[in-house]
């Protein structure tokens, strides 16, 4: 079995650091764009006409 190596963000797949990533094994940039979309969407959908 392979020991998968720490440190990677899920989603961009470059080494961060283990100590960079979030719970969700994002690395900050990954987790900015994530809360942003997620924003977006909550607040278009809040102010739909």
């Amino acid at each position: 079995m392979k020991k998968r190596i720490k440190g990677f963000c899920r989603e961009c797949g470059e080494f961060k650091g283990e100590k960079c990533l979030s719970k969700q094994k994002l690395c900050h940039d990954c987790a900015a764009k994530r809360m942003l979309a997620a924003f977006n969407a909550s607040w278009a959908a809040y102010h739909d006409d």
